[in-house]
């Protein structure tokens, strides 16, 4: 019997091969919950990860197979949206997971995530997930890199990251994503989506990254008027076509505030990405959606922590290849189709209209349309009564969630 079939065995003895509706292995259920259990975190699964992928589905109409590439938990509740968004769209799913934690010996959480993603019926077998950091993809010889480079490209690369992006001097992260961008180049000439998640407090930015950020974000200002009007509202300046004072502004403000180092941070970011697509055949970079909110609300600090402005930010970009047209140099060919264009200038300005205008707090957004945060609520609780988590225990954890002053 080979390993799969074995694991599988074990996999059914365990749990059952019916509907799932709970999982019963004769232990307490768990009653500990963390972040990503919340009802925002499944408004972002569903409403900006969910339909992202429906209506890049709707772009790549012959595409049977999707592909994604992800940093997953033991509970795998992204896996699950995507599957039902591929059940719905007629669509296979196939998930390659990066996770440290992962063990050999799996969870109560990972058993009852696994049965249910195989009743969804549209889950390829060879999914899996591999006990390495995504960022082992910079190493040449990393378990990582050859799984990333094994599957071919995705059409989904989700970031959801507990830190900021671009903290440890460990992690090698901007070596990761470069490695990333490179590898889709290669393989793949159709748009595709990444979902970057990260805190934004300065104080985790090293130097050299807070300096080459705001260099990216300078030139942008000095360059183009409707870029430096955008930061200028987002920092309330007087005279908001002022590069000097709008730039002035944006480092002092910054320190103290969040929400605005999320902006900026968010902005940053996506001029770091446009950079490197602009480079050989370009890629287009747009920022689709920004989602806000704040960490630490059900700590024992809560109600202060309901005080301060977001501090963690969702981001979902997209990158779609600028089509080139061959030419014939002897001009005895004439082209017959109109090119792309790529304009550095005119992407970063839509990056920052849409971060100025489009970014959404989530806290306040939800304590805004009560009967929106209830029905994540509920979904949450069923998806999570399947994992083996305690029902009641959920519903009065959520129930503390302090009071956001908007």
């Amino acid at each position: 019997m080979s390993e799969e079939n074995t694991t599988n065995s074990i996999l059914e003895e365990i749990l059952p091969t019916q509907p799932l509706t709970h999982a019963s292995v004769g232990a307490p259920p768990l009653n500990e919950f963390l972040p990503w259990h919340l009802p925002r975190k499944h408004h972002v699964r569903k409403k900006q990860w969910g339909e992202a992928l429906e209506e890049l589905i709707d772009k790549l109409p012959d595409r049977q197979l999707i592909n994604y590439l992800c940093l997953p938990g033991e509970d795998l509740l992204d896996v699950q949206v995507f599957a039902e968004v591929c059940r719905r769209k007629s669509r296979r799913l196939r998930y390659l997971g990066f996770n440290t934690a992962q063990s050999k010996e799996s969870s109560i959480q990972r058993i009852a995530a696994e049965q249910q993603l195989r009743q969804t019926d549209v889950v390829e077998d060879n999914s899996e997930v591999v006990p390495d950091g995504f960022s082992s993809i910079a190493c040449q010889n990393s378990i990582g890199r050859r799984y990333m480079r094994d599957r071919g490209s995705y059409d989904v690369v989700n970031l959801d990251m507990c830190d900021s992006f671009t903290t440890h001097p460990h992690a090698h992260n901007h070596d990761a994503v470069l490695e990333l961008l490179n590898h889709q180049s290669h393989w793949r000439g159709e748009p595709w989506l990444l979902f970057l998640t990260t805190h934004t407090k300065l104080n985790r930015l090293q130097q050299k990254e807070l300096e080459i950020y705001d260099r990216t974000i300078e030139e942008n200002a000095r360059q183009s008027a409707v870029f430096c009007e955008s930061l200028g509202r987002m920092v309330a300046a007087s005279d908001c076509s002022n590069a000097d004072v709008v730039l002035s502004l944006l480092n002092q403000m910054r320190k103290d505030d969040t929400n605005l180092s999320g902006r900026w941070l968010t902005l940053a970011v996506g001029k770091w990405l446009l950079g490197i697509m602009a480079d050989g055949a370009p890629w287009r970079v747009d920022i689709l959606s920004v989602y806000c909110y704040r960490t630490g609300l059900l700590s024992e600090h809560g109600g202060r922590y309901a005080s301060d402005p977001p501090n963690l930010f969702s981001i979902v970009f997209q990158l779609q290849k600028i089509q080139r047209s061959k030419t014939d140099p002897t001009g005895l060919a004439s082209p017959t189709t109109i090119d792309g264009m790529f304009d550095e200038k005119k992407l970063a300005e839509k990056m920052a209209f849409c971060v100025e205008k489009r970014t959404i707090d989530l806290d306040c957004h939800l304590q805004a349309n009560p009967s929106v945060a209830t029905e994540l609520a509920t979904e949450c609780e069923s998806l999570l009564g399947v994992r083996y988590y305690d029902r009641e225990a959920y519903r009065s954890w959520v129930g503390r969630l302090p009071v956001i002053p908007c």
